[in-house]
């Protein structure tokens, strides 16, 4: 009698009954638009290049993307290295001050363990989830790191 009484209280939950009782709930969503962006503090224009993509302007105060991507939900806060993934080897970062002849500043790959901030290092970035289904990593330049 108990072992009926069970099954009409299982049987109309679900097809697999036990599937409701172990189903993780999944509060991240399928998948996340990241963006890196690159953020101009130091009080003047800069100019900078990254990867293969040119020479760019970057007024003072202003942010510029640099890469954009989609990752699983469940991969948003280690979506950080997606960045350098392409060929990090060849992706320096370098800042100029004069429109782009002599760079005021370079950050490689291979400085990213060594003191100060390094573009590589995942400390010197800020990460902010600005809704479910985005997130932003951002790199900010000031006059600091260019003297």
């Amino acid at each position: 009698m108990t072992c009926a009484v069970v099954l009409l209280l299982i049987l109309p939950t679900a097809c697999n009954p036990l599937d409701r009782l172990f189903q993780k709930q999944d509060t991240d969503p399928e998948s996340c638009d990241v963006t890196w962006l690159l953020r101009n503090a130091s009080g003047r224009e800069l100019w900078f290049e990254f990867a293969d993509f040119g020479l760019h302007s970057l007024q003072a105060g202003q942010s510029a993307e640099i890469m954009r991507t989609t990752v699983r939900g469940s991969d948003i806060q280690t979506s950080f290295y997606e960045v350098f993934d392409y060929r990090p080897q060849s992706h320096p970062l370098s800042i100029y001050t004069d429109g782009g002849s002599v760079p005021a500043r370079i950050w490689t790959l291979e400085e990213r363990d060594k003191p100060g901030k390094q573009f590589y290092d995942r400390g010197a970035w800020t990460f902010d989830r600005t809704d479910e289904e985005r997130a932003e990593w951002t790199f900010t330049v000031t006059a600091d790191d260019l003297e």
